[in-house]
């Protein structure tokens, strides 16, 4: 399975392959070039912008949907708290709308530039999915943040696409015109080449099926495969904890009362959960160090 590597893209250029390709189109499509970069910034700059704004609203509406949880008794602010949830979402509504249209102005502007010249759309759509691929990675990291699980899925799910697709097209651009300028080799790389994976790589890579990340880790260099299973190490310690500290509240309340069989049995019915919530994770997250080991 093809996967997530920002860095690749850097160090590729840094090879001369797409330092090449663009000194090509600039010779031939001089000052478009030129303006295609600058409206590409210009999209950058508009996307995390409005990643700023949607953090902000859902940051609001996250804090919301905490205290209406923690007003079930009290009819009157959970209406209230619900109005005030319904106007964050219409104010994230417009804020889309507003940024669909700035989007469309810009938009408007690449296809002034373009024209019918299929090689300049190939160099923007190369570039715009890119720039999609690490909005939406931003994007996602932001949402992790936020109590609404639901979201982080949703949004992991469009990072995970956007990136493979944005891996094609790359692929696809350099190979169509490595070739222009003369073919670069098929599966040729530079000899300081390095697969260089970034943290938020091993954290989509662990959340693949126990199958599929088998497959991905076949693929790995030795070191890359260590520093893999440093940081499920990790990943898994974390989940130890999370689960320790969970069971130590859930204690430290019963402490704190009489110890009714009651209250004894809705202790131990919350342990069980947090047992049931966390080893299932755990597990899994020990099949990948183990298949991570093998190539480590």
């Amino acid at each position: 399975m093809s996967l997530l590597k920002f860095k690749e893209w850097d160090q590729i250029n840094e090879a001369t392959v797409l330092d090449k390709i663009k000194t090509w189109f600039s010779g031939n499509f001089g000052g478009k070039i030129k303006k295609l970069d600058s409206l590409l910034g210009d999209y950058k700059d508009s996307e995390l912008r409005f990643v700023d704004e949607w953090e902000e609203i859902r940051v609001e509406i996250d804090k919301l949907e905490l205290q209406k949880k923690q007003v079930k008794s009290d009819p009157a602010e959970h209406k209230k708290i619900e109005r005030l949830i319904e106007r964050n979402k219409g104010v994230s509504t417009a804020a889309a709308k507003a940024h669909d249209k700035k989007t469309d102005e810009l938009m408007s502007k690449v296809k002034e530039v373009i024209e019918s010249d299929q090689k300049l759309k190939n160099y923007w759509e190369t570039g715009k999915i890119k720039v999609d691929s690490e909005v939406s990675e931003e994007m996602y990291k932001r949402a992790k943040k936020l109590a609404d699980q639901d979201l982080a899925d949703e949004l992991y799910r469009k990072y995970k696409d956007s990136v493979l697709k944005a891996k094609e097209k790359d692929e696809e651009f350099r190979k169509e015109y490595g070739d222009l300028l003369g073919g670069r080799g098929e599966g040729k790389k530079s000899p300081d080449y390095s697969p260089d994976y970034s943290e938020s790589e091993f954290e989509v890579l662990s959340k693949l099926s126990v199958l599929d990340f088998s497959e991905r880790v076949k693929e790995f260099p030795k070191d890359e495969a260590k520093r893999l299973v440093s940081y499920l190490l990790k990943e898994r310690n974390d989940l130890y904890v999370q689960m320790d500290m969970e069971r130590d509240a859930v204690n430290a309340a019963l402490a704190g009362k009489t110890s009714t069989v009651k209250v004894k049995e809705d202790a131990a019915e919350k342990l069980k959960e947090i047992r049931e919530k966390y080893m299932p994770k755990i597990r899994e997250m020990r099949s990948k160090i183990t298949i991570a080991r093998k190539y480590a």
